[in-house]
């Protein structure tokens, strides 16, 4: 009875998504039909957002690299595609830092790697936001959803690396200099479910989708510290 409740989510899935998609229905019957799905995956004991994310795939573990050529994005190498991680955090001192690795296929060709980082209570205006850019080259990644580890590293020895652990800058370019190593402790991953795999809720099922979101982690504890410009932000 379970695997029969299981399936017929996955199918409910499937089918309802794109009509609710296209019908102009108000968003209390959105809601509904959502906690409905939810509710019959959530019934079943092999369906845990824990187990969900260990059977692998990138529908369940959407913070890996899908790249241009991925089914569930439109864009390709040819038509130009964009793919981004997203880490903020607040220090105990009031201080935010942004940090956005990410990697860009042009259209027609070319592109580049980049990582993004803004830290706005900076004093000097350089030092607040810089775009350091790299090769499409100095882009590499692995993942491992078994385990539920991760790693983006961009730079030409990897020296910027980002992971389910954390993260580590190395960078100068323009006004600003950004060095040192934040560790991620107590993530809470987004809760999984087969009727809302994440949180783009039952569009994660559309294929070539022109836009993929999800969430990492909700919130995390942080350790370590950086250097900006040589003055500690810890």
């Amino acid at each position: 009875m379970t695997l029969v409740r299981a399936a017929l989510t996955v199918l409910s899935a499937a089918l309802v998504a794109p009509l609710l998609h296209l019908a102009p229905l108000p968003p209390r019957v959105d809601r509904f039909v959502a906690s409905v799905l939810d509710g019959l995956s959530n019934n079943s004991r092999l369906v845990t957002s824990e187990k969900l994310r260990l059977a692998g795939g990138s529908l369940f573990n959407p913070e890996g690299y899908h790249g241009p050529e991925s089914s569930s994005t439109s864009g390709s190498t040819s038509d130009g595609f964009f793919e981004g991680w997203y880490f903020k955090f607040h220090t105990a001192d009031g201080e935010t830092v942004v940090a956005i690795p990410g990697i860009i296929f042009a259209k027609g060709g070319g592109g580049f790697s980049f990582v993004m980082c803004a830290v706005p209570s900076a004093t000097e205006p350089a030092q607040r936001y810089a775009l350091h850019k790299y090769k499409l080259a100095d882009f590499r990644h692995s993942a491992s959803p078994n385990t539920g580890e991760w790693r983006i590293m961009i730079g030409p020895d990897g020296e910027n690396s980002f992971g389910h652990d954390g993260f580590t800058l190395d960078l100068k370019s323009g006004g600003q200099s950004v060095k040192g190593r934040v560790e991620l402790a107590s993530t809470t991953p987004y809760p999984a479910t087969l009727a809302l795999p994440d949180v783009m809720g039952w569009f994660a099922y559309l294929p070539a989708m022109e836009c993929r979101h999800g969430v990492v982690s909700l919130h995390s504890k942080l350790k370590g510290g950086l250097e900006l410009n040589g003055g500690a932000i810890t």
